[in-house]
């Protein structure tokens, strides 16, 4: 099967046409499906707080995590779900500003509604005194830590979401997951 991209070629280096070397920083990075899952269902069983500035060492076991902020939970779900090949600063400023460094397709956000195979990751900017927000989103729903919750997921077009995000980015490919990781919904 040939997986195509807006603005690129084939993304099948094997087949030599139409991927350039420029091109290579911008290919999105896969995400093992049953990681997906599992990491789904251990990070949002409910034993993790939402804790501003408090980070999981990309090597802990989500047993032992027991408060993540917004970007440490995306930094560390990301980094377990690509088994170690995909790693990202800390900070949602900071996070936001590396992807597009790495000229990753800046996307509108109401792309998350897709029931597709991309993960994409958005952007809240710091505002009045309070910091940013990061957040990924897949097949429509999100996969964030957030105030007062902690790990979970909601709907991409939760009002406080969809009426301030700024950035919006193509970041994996998740091929095969489907909508059977629903772990503990939210709604706020």
């Amino acid at each position: 099967m040939e997986l195509k991209r807006a603005g690129f070629g084939p993304l099948d280096p094997a087949s030599g046409s139409g991927v350039f070397l420029e091109d290579c920083i911008t290919m999105l990075t896969f995400v093992d499906s049953l990681r997906f899952g599992e990491l789904c269902d251990q990070l949002m069983d409910g034993h993790i707080r939402y804790g501003f500035g408090s980070k999981a060492a990309l090597t802990s076991r989500p047993a032992d995590i027991r408060a993540i902020d917004c970007s440490g939970f995306v930094r560390y779900f990301m980094y377990q779900a690509t088994f170690g090949r995909l790693t990202m600063p800390d900070g949602s400023v900071v996070q936001c500003d590396w992807c597009r460094k790495q000229r990753l397709q800046s996307v509108n956000y109401r792309d998350a509604a897709r029931s597709d195979a991309l993960i994409r990751i958005a952007f809240l900017p710091p505002h009045k005194g309070h910091a940013g927000h990061v957040w990924l989103i897949h097949r429509g729903r999100t996969l964030e830590s957030h105030g007062g919750k902690g790990p979970d997921r909601r709907l991409w077009n939760t009002p406080i979401l969809i009426n301030g995000v700024r950035h919006c980015y193509e970041l994996a490919l998740a091929p095969g997951i489907g909508d059977f990781v629903v772990p503990r919904q939210t709604y706020a």
